[in-house]
């Protein structure tokens, strides 16, 4: 049987506001960090333009420190993913997409360096539909995202995979009944060890509106 996580029963501290290197009058929401915890990217409308979203990145040398003041990416998205490495970065857009909202990706040689162009995830990832809230494994080889089967259906969770970092992922599959549902499932985060997936939903049995939801598989080899 699967063993009981780690953290289920522990108390969490109470939550220290960024500060204005990250905080400003406008909204912030949807951080990534980097695994050593000294990469930020989040998104904020602070641009003023009404529904789009721009992404921000800021840095700090160690974890006992404060953010640098936030960086303009100078990308129009939002829902941003960050490689393990802070090397790589996923995130979804609907500007210059005919398909409504997309993937689009960017990268880097080095964490001093700026991200270079932002390219589309192309037709194997991106549908006809809405596809977006990218989530990467700790590796980097397994993508999880939201896409609506069908334009009038809910979003559902789907999964795809990449033999190595430098190549493109496969054909997504829609993950099982035991995730999806006729609800929505969206905004996936995978754990460190690739076990158990957390994510959104406003499916039955929760206490109103969107919760967040959690389920585990026992090995990798198990969508």
């Amino acid at each position: 049987s699967i063993p009981p996580l780690d953290f289920l029963g522990s108390t969490w501290s109470e939550p220290v506001n960024l500060g204005t290197g990250v905080n400003e009058h406008a909204g912030e929401y949807a951080p990534s960090l980097t695994s050593d915890e000294l990469t930020l990217v989040f998104t904020s409308n602070r641009r003023g333009q009404a529904g789009v979203g721009s992404l921000y990145m800021c840095r700090r040398e160690s974890t006992n420190e404060q953010f640098d003041a936030a960086v303009d990416l100078k990308f129009h998205g939002v829902s941003p993913c960050l490689t393990a490495d802070g090397l790589g970065l996923l995130f979804q857009t609907g500007l210059g997409t005919p398909n409504g909202l997309d993937l689009w990706s960017a990268t880097r040689n080095s964490i001093s360096k700026p991200f270079g162009d932002q390219m589309s995830l192309g037709s194997v990832i991106n549908g006809d539909t809405n596809d977006g809230g990218p989530a990467l494994s700790s590796d980097g080889l397994v993508l999880v995202y939201c896409r609506r089967p069908s334009p009038s259906s809910e979003p559902d969770l789907w999964m795809s995979r990449r033999p190595n970092v430098d190549a493109r992922f496969g054909a997504p599959t829609r993950l099982g009944s035991g995730v999806n549902t006729d609800a929505s499932e969206e905004a996936p985060a995978i754990s460190a060890d690739h076990l158990t997936l957390f994510f959104q939903s406003d499916r039955p049995g929760g206490h109103g509106k969107f919760d967040i939801w959690m389920s585990r598989r026992e090995s990798e080899d198990v969508p």
